[in-house]
């Protein structure tokens, strides 16, 4: 099927069809960059920011191991202080292995890092429980000569999860800017498909409105004005097309017919004129006759082309034709009601066409705004 065999209300209906394809496809589009960048997020939020907190508090336990280790040579071994600080001590060791486990948890691939480093935690705490042993008894010497050797051994392994962790961090904000350059290029590529989407739309039903229904309808308007004018010779176009322009061509096609039919009775009775005097005489009654009937019939038809060349599709032909003439009055109400009832539906179905597209750019522009919110709220 042609697509000017389609009725009116189908037409305008198309670009709204691809309008909404457009925006539903601009609506997937945005879901998706939200789905990437709650899956950015996630990551960030419930892998890599636990991992790098638990990276600080395993460095700062580290710290503490050692001071505590150093408090209990310093005090009395018998004393309250030397005794916290032994308890101390053993809690932050517990403390720092938890630290590494919530890691491992938070993000799996630390794990080949961090269990080089707990080995060396077990390591230094064994020779910092020790020297905590020798100073609680009192082995000053002996706890300061284990010492030494612990206090390197604390400092290597901090000073490595610090550089560990910078790195960490770093890796973390390289994916915090991809997410927010990923966002950006989202909102970006949602908003430019949303507006192309509107104007490839708009376009479509500004090409159905002139092309396929403004100009027929204005081509028959022109035809109807110089039918009104006595102008038979015109071409009527568009009869065989099967919307409601094709009805209002099929019904112009009848007034012209009319209008052919009322010229060739005019040279008939130009003919009768030239007939011979006696049968002129024995004709003239019926002559006048018809002449006054076509005179009548002449005038309400030119009066209801006159009416519809000025837009007056409200006309009707009340008055009872004579003899003969009754099926052209039939005829051109008929038509007159054929184009009344097509203009009424060309009217209401294209009042619909800039409805539909301002709820549509008005949809494509709030999924291009929310796609910026995300972009905000992520950044």
């Amino acid at each position: 099927m042609k697509l000017d065999d389609l009725r009116i209300a189908t037409k305008v209906f198309l670009p709204a069809a691809v309008l909404a394809i457009g925006i539903l496809a601009c609506t997937g589009l945005g879901m998706r960059q939200q789905k990437a960048i709650e899956t950015a997020t996630q990551d960030l939020v419930e892998h890599r920011s636990p991992a790098e907190v638990q990276s600080a508090r395993f460095s700062r336990r580290l710290s503490m191991m050692g001071y505590a280790a150093h408090r209990i040579v310093t005090y009395d071994g018998a004393s309250e202080a030397a005794q916290s600080a032994s308890k101390e001590l053993d809690k932050v060791y517990g403390e720092g292995k938890d630290s590494l486990d919530k890691m491992n948890a938070a993000d799996p691939g630390t794990v080949a890092k961090t269990d080089p480093f707990r080995v060396r935690l077990d390591a230094i705490y064994a020779d910092a429980r020790r020297a905590a042993d020798l100073g609680l008894q009192n082995d000053d010497v002996g706890a300061t000569g284990v010492l030494t050797g612990v206090d390197p051994a604390l400092d290597g392994l901090s000073k490595e999860m610090k550089a560990w962790g910078d790195t960490y961090h770093e890796e973390t904000a390289a994916l915090v800017a991809v997410a927010e350059k990923q966002a950006r290029a989202g909102a970006l590529l949602t908003l430019l498909f949303g507006l192309g989407c509107a104007a490839a739309g708009l376009g479509f039903s500004l090409w159905i409105g002139s092309f396929k229904i403004s100009r027929p309808v204005t081509a028959l308007a022109k035809t109807m004005t110089a039918l009104a004018r006595g102008e038979v010779d015109q071409t009527v176009v568009g009869a065989g097309r099967q919307d409601e322009v094709g009805l209002m061509a099929r019904a112009v096609q009848v007034f012209k017919d009319n209008a052919v039919a009322l010229r060739a009775a005019q040279a008939e009775q130009a003919r009768i004129a030239g007939m011979s005097d006696a049968e002129r005489t024995r004709n003239e009654a019926a002559r006048e006759t018809a002449a006054r009937d076509q005179a009548f019939v002449m005038e309400r038809v030119a009066a209801g082309l006159t009416c519809l060349a000025q837009g007056d599709l409200t006309f009707r032909v009340d008055e009872a034709f004579p003899e003969g003439y009754g099926q052209l009055r039939d005829d051109f109400n008929a038509a007159m009601d054929q184009l009344d009832a097509a203009m009424g539906a060309i009217l209401g179905a294209v009042g619909g066409i800039g409805a539909h597209a301002d709820e549509i750019t008005a949809a494509a522009d709030d999924s291009a705004r929310r796609s910026e919110q995300q972009a905000a709220s992520l950044e």
